[in-house]
């Protein structure tokens, strides 16, 4: 069972203060007029000789605000639909159809970045309420597509965003088999793009987990590229984060060509490698650069993903934020019989800190859960595993409704509308797994 670490170090999130760019998906050939902008007062539109024009609006939700026609047609969103995470099928066809689009620049002025992105996304919900058009919108920086069905579910709490909707993550498999995961937008919050070459299976897996402790890291600022050595996970888990091109350059040669050099994948860009280079057998020549072993060899359920204070403090706060949607859903899937798990904050024997421990939960309210404990504790003498009993709600520190198209959890709200959709054909899915694992 992979656990997260409190981290020693307290460290506060980089201000980011780049205004993002977004561009908004309309089915039209033709992007629609400014006159839809007029109920937000823009303070200027500037129509330009070309047929295009640029409004600008002084303030909506605290963002100033760009937004510029596009006369060109939008390109497809093909692949860009498919490494989007929380899109129903239908979403997907429906997004598809765009044509053209606004782009639209919003500047939430300095700040934490998880607060200032999501008082981009609160801007944008007013934009999409006020010109009542547009199948969803496309993060330029991310390379992320979201429907308006996924803005509405993010904008019901008002918890700073998840660290995962910072970034998009792009898995690449090679014709000769080679693996290549990379990310596009932490580099456009002052930070850099992560990339994993060759991950194992076991790493494949959980990538989303790695990266998610890396982006937290990076974002904090106690990551950077060229550090010699920082640990990510215990045991093992030792890592340079190297510059792309400097990799590129000096890699051993059975890792070329891996990933890809151009111009998209890197500048501001590192590979996850060992801290030490690598020499040949006999001493001979340059030391070579080689890919983190951690990330290309196995990990065991003992494996623990580092994450500070603070970020432990924010993954709380927004899974506390959250918790009266699980008992929303716990209600109106309950036929479902889906596996909730909570993880709660324990305190240790000596009490300077909590160990955050994963329990099995039977039933939740808005003052808590009823659950039973899923591992040993490590430095909780009084609890054990299999040990059952009541948790307050401030204990919670994450949970996820396991479903069979995917977990919903405080970051991930997409397999709700799958489940809505489609819940006949989960409820026999449910039914089967119930038959063929009774107990």
């Amino acid at each position: 069972m992979l656990i997260h670490l409190i981290g020693e170090f307290m460290s506060s999130f980089q201000d980011w203060s780049t205004p993002p760019e977004y561009s908004i998906l309309f089915r039209e050939a033709t992007p629609p007029g400014p006159e839809l902008l007029e109920p937000l007062c823009p303070k200027e539109i500037d129509h330009r000789d070309d047929g295009t024009w640029v409004a600008k609006i002084e303030s909506v939700k605290g963002c100033y605000i760009w937004v510029v026609s596009d006369p060109k047609p939008r390109e497809s969103l093909a692949i860009d639909l498919r490494f989007s995470p929380g899109l129903t099928e239908d979403e997907e066809a429906k997004i598809s159809q765009c044509q053209s689009q606004w782009h639209v620049m919003l500047d939430p002025g300095p700040g934490p970045v998880l607060q200032t992105r999501k008082q981009t996304l609160v801007a944008l919900g007013k934009i999409f309420r006020t010109i009542r058009k547009g199948l969803g919108f496309f993060c330029v920086d991310s390379l992320r597509v979201w429907s308006l069905a996924m803005l509405t579910d993010e904008l019901q709490t008002k918890a700073g965003l998840d660290i995962d909707a910072l970034y998009g993550i792009h898995p690449v498999v090679n014709h000769d088999g080679s693996r290549w995961v990379h990310t596009h937008g932490l580099a456009a919050l002052g930070g850099f793009d992560i990339d994993l070459i060759n991950p194992s299976d076991e790493v494949l897996g959980i990538a989303h987990t790695l990266i998610r402790s890396l982006a937290f890291a990076i974002v904090e600022g106690s990551l950077v590229i060229d550090e010699p050595a920082f640990q990510i996970a215990q045991p093992g888990g030792m890592i340079r984060m190297v510059p792309a091109r400097e990799f590129d350059a000096q890699v051993d040669p059975k890792f070329k060509g891996i990933r890809e050099p151009d111009e998209f994948h890197v500048e501001n860009r590192a590979v996850v490698c060992e801290p030490k280079l690598k020499k040949s057998m006999l001493g001979l020549g340059k030391p070579k650069l080689e890919p983190s072993r951690f990330v290309r060899g196995g990990i065991s359920e003992h494996t623990v993903f580092g994450l500070s204070k603070t970020a432990t403090d924010l993954i709380a706060q927004r899974s506390q934020e959250t918790f009266p949607l699980l008992v929303q859903l716990m209600e109106e899937f309950q036929s479902l019989e889906l596996p909730v798990l909570a993880k709660v904050a324990c305190r240790v024997d000596s009490g300077e800190a909590d160990e955050h421990i994963w329990f099995d939960v039977h039933s939740a309210d808005v003052n808590g859960i009823d659950a039973t404990c899923l591992n040993q504790p490590y430095e909780v003498s009084g609890l054990k595993e299999g040990d059952r009993g009541r948790y307050g709600f401030g204990q919670i520190t994450e949970w996820q409704m396991q479903t069979p198209i995917g977990s919903i959890t405080p970051s991930q709200f997409g397999s709700i509308r799958h489940i809505r959709e489609h819940r006949s054909e989960i409820e026999e899915i449910m039914r089967q797994h119930r038959a063929e694992n009774p107990g």
